[in-house]
């Protein structure tokens, strides 16, 4: 479990400015290799690269979740998704070839510039998808979290078996859950669900997630349960987000010394996982948060200590560093440290300012 001291996250301001106050957007690995996995090339032929160096040049007549259908001379060949490096389309509009550069430096803005003009002027239906998943991926890393899961919305709408199915899925059954759409939540989870056991996983932790927005908490949680002794022990870190949410279920009955366990559970299990890390600390701190009601002032200065290991070591983990964010800055707010607070804030709405947390950070500061 990585840990720094409470000295270097609460006490020294100086270090808090110099860290927080600079821009890091992140994702600069994910950035460069999405970049990588399809190309646009002026005339000739379509090309499907394999993860074994294999080369095939024909014409791609599907591009789904599943993979890739191309006709070559000798007949039709399907590539399984899996075994797939990158995808290069002959045919497309030059801007979608000039958002490349712009998306390797990080200018999500020049790169937007160009993939909207590529949307528009776009008719090879195939390369519609990258350019909405494109679309997508500037604007989360602007922090633009609602012009995101919009894109993501029309990447469903019009390409139903994209092949980005199911991150832009998980990423609109979020929204749906926050805007108590549970029914439309739950027709991408069954969508989901079809995709295999790795996407079923991941679909059952949705499930689960709507429950809670349901109030159905004793259900939710038997779910988290089963899904952490069916997968503890695994590579990947569904195990540990079933003991995050668990530590979520604790938090809304009001179990807060059960939510710490859960949470230091999750952060000791997340292994290699930032994202899932990030998410722990995060309830870590709510579980400190609704322990210092009435509590001693060091409850509050742990919830405080939780919080800003997010930004601090996992800055770039969009929904957990903004509500790290907030919530550090209500924590200054309560230690009557209101510099600090404004500073929390202001770096939230620098970097997620039309998220509804940067929208809460604004009134914060408004007050």
């Amino acid at each position: 479990m990585r840990l720094i001291s409470r000295e270097r996250l609460v006490e020294s301001g100086s270090m808090m400015e110099g860290r927080l106050m600079s821009p890091r957007i992140g994702a600069v690995a994910a950035a460069v290799v999405f970049v990588a996995s399809v190309a646009f090339a002026v005339g000739g032929a379509d090309e499907v690269k394999l993860i074994s160096k294999q080369i095939y040049k024909g014409n791609i007549i599907s591009d789904t979740y599943k993979g890739v259908v191309i006709r070559l001379s000798q007949g039709k060949v399907e590539v399984s998704a899996q075994d797939i490096a990158g995808v290069t389309y002959a045919e497309g509009p030059i801007e979608y070839r000039s958002a490349e550069a712009p998306m390797k430096n990080e200018n999500w803005l020049a790169a937007l510039q160009y993939l909207n003009i590529a949307l528009a002027k776009n008719r090879n239906k195939l390369l519609t998808q990258y350019i909405y998943f494109k679309i997508a991926f500037c604007h989360e890393q602007m922090g633009h979290i609602e012009l995101a899961i919009k894109a993501y919305q029309l990447l469903l709408r019009d390409v139903p078996d994209t092949r980005f199915l199911p991150t832009a899925a998980e990423r609109v059954v979020h929204v749906y859950i926050q805007q108590e759409k549970f029914r439309q939540a739950m027709q991408l989870i069954e969508k989901l669900e079809s995709l295999g056991p790795k996407w079923a996983l991941r679909a059952a932790l949705l499930k689960g997630q709507v429950f809670i927005a349901q109030k159905k908490l004793t259900r939710a949680d038997r779910l988290f349960k089963e899904i952490y002794e069916e997968n503890q022990g695994d590579e990947g870190p569904e195990a540990a987000e079933a003991l995050i949410l668990r530590a979520r279920v604790r938090i809304l009955r009001e179990e807060f010394p059960a939510a710490v366990e859960f949470a230091l559970k999750a952060i000791r299990e997340a292994k290699r996982a930032p994202r899932v890390t990030a998410m722990a600390y995060v309830f870590l701190g709510d579980a400190y948060f609704g322990m210092a009601k009435g509590a001693e002032a060091s409850v509050l200065d742990d919830a405080l200590f939780a919080y800003l290991h997010v930004p601090v070591l996992y800055g770039g983990k969009q929904e957990s560093e903004a509500k790290a964010l907030y919530q550090a800055g209500l924590c200054f707010r309560y230690k009557n440290q209101g510099a600090r607070a404004d500073l929390m804030f202001n770096r939230l709405l620098d970097k997620y300012a039309t998220s509804r947390w940067g929208k809460e950070a604004r009134r914060e500061l408004d007050r």
